[in-house]
């Protein structure tokens, strides 16, 4: 055989051993963020799918009664380097509330761009800033969203720990406010805490966290816990799990699945 040949195949082998030992960037089916960046010249595709009982808008002062289903939620992760990731997020929607017994939308389109700040070693975490834009693609007229641009800056944190990986986010979110005669914004906290345990010889994982917005109007304000696990084989990962909403507008509660691949 060619040594060129012999060369390409030990190449592709020891990469796909490596990543299949590398997880998944993204903490699906948890909603706060990782600090770790892709892997240089990668990309990660997400295709998930949830179901949640007692979904609240932001701004929403009257519980609707509202289920909504992503049918599918879609989520593009690429590597611009060393440095930054560029984050793409948007899902199709089919909800019910008090107004409708169904209707198929859209949600928003988020755009964001996660810059690294410091590398993990034994003195400091991995830490990076994620800033997130929301752009108006939903229609607010059916519920669908707000219709309005927000702005999202958060923190992130990442630290690996003898029996798992411990995440942390903190931020602000600038929320622009919909409602007639009322406030241009709303600023809020963000914040979330969780941890990804392996159970079984790195190919399963169990992620918990509790994520919310605070310290703004009690209509925005959030809070979950959330559970569930991820399943890795190769450059693919199956994720799985819910929520249960711990304040008054936050979700009831929620269940969700999907898959994630890392594209070399």
């Amino acid at each position: 055989m060619h040594k060129h040949s012999v060369f390409l195949i030990i190449h592709a082998v020891l990469t796909y051993t490596a990543l299949s030992y590398i997880y998944a960037n993204n903490l699906l089916p948890l909603r706060m963020e990782n600090a770790e960046l892709l892997p240089v010249n990668c990309a990660e595709i997400s295709l998930s799918f949830s179901h949640t009982s007692g979904h609240f808008n932001h701004f929403e002062e009257k519980d609707s009664n509202r289920t909504r289903t992503e049918t599918p939620a879609l989520r593009l992760n690429m590597s611009l380097g060393k440095q930054a990731d560029i984050h793409l997020a948007f899902a199709g929607l089919y909800q019910e509330d008090n107004n409708s017994t169904g209707e198929w939308g859209v949600g928003d389109l988020t755009v964001g761009t996660k810059i690294r700040l410091t590398k993990q070693n034994e003195q400091i975490p991995e830490l990076a800033v994620l800033l997130t834009t929301k752009l108006p693609t939903s229609d607010d007229s059916r519920g669908f969203g707000t219709d309005r641009i927000d702005f999202l800056a958060n923190l992130l944190c990442s630290q690996s720990l003898p029996f798992g990986v411990f995440y942390a986010n903190i931020g602000l979110d600038i929320l622009d406010d919909p409602r007639q005669g009322h406030q241009a914004q709303d600023d809020m906290v963000r914040y979330a805490a969780g941890l990804r345990v392996p159970l079984v010889s790195k190919r399963l994982y169990a992620l918990i966290s509790s994520e919310g917005l605070t310290l703004g109007e009690a209509v925005n304000t959030r809070g979950s816990a959330r559970a569930g696990f991820q399943f890795l084989s190769g450059t693919w990962t199956w994720h799985m799990g819910g929520s249960i909403g711990y304040t008054q507008c936050s979700e009831d509660w929620s269940i969700s699945t999907g898959i994630s691949r890392i594209l070399l």
